[in-house]
């Protein structure tokens, strides 16, 4: 019965959230009009070409900080304000329509699941034409190809 109850709180605010929300910043849900920073869009030209090794000046932004795991400069910081800006007016409208904000995680206290206010297409399409195409080059072929990106759980918080 709990879990029904829960469910039903759920799915009416994901109903509402996808269909009543009007978002402040339209272009932010188009990922053709996302700012990349000149750094990472450097790496992503630089991996196009048929490099064997991935080494260079032009890495230096792509740090991996533990193996396997990578930190690089993505968006440029006007446009990352840009959409944290809009997380915070969905959190103002759910707060005002009555909605409980679902957590990226039991962890997070504070952030806003991307998807749950139209950002599933841009966030499909980054992973699709930009992180996967990345991870391809970064990792080995076998590990790419075994455990390719098919999904995500995009979150600001």
């Amino acid at each position: 019965m709990i879990q029904t109850q829960r469910q039903n709180v759920y799915d009416s605010y994901l109903e509402a959230a996808l269909k009543k929300f009007k978002p402040k910043d339209l272009e932010l849900y188009d990922l053709k009009k996302w700012k990349f920073d000149y750094r990472f869009l450097s790496i992503l030209e630089y991996l196009k070409k048929d490099h064997t090794e991935l080494k260079g000046e032009i890495l230096k932004p792509l740090e991996e900080v533990l193996d396997g795991v990578f930190r690089f400069p993505m968006l440029e910081e006007k446009f990352a304000c840009r959409l944290l800006t809009e997380v915070a007016y969905f959190q103002d409208w759910c707060k005002k329509a009555g909605h409980q904000i679902v957590r990226p995680n039991s962890m997070n206290n504070y952030g806003a699941i991307l998807d749950h206010f139209g950002f599933k297409t841009a966030l499909s399409d980054l992973v699709s034409s930009v992180i996967q195409p990345l991870a391809n080059r970064l990792f080995r072929p076998e590990f790419a190809k075994k455990y390719g990106l098919d999904s995500h759980h995009g979150f600001l918080g």
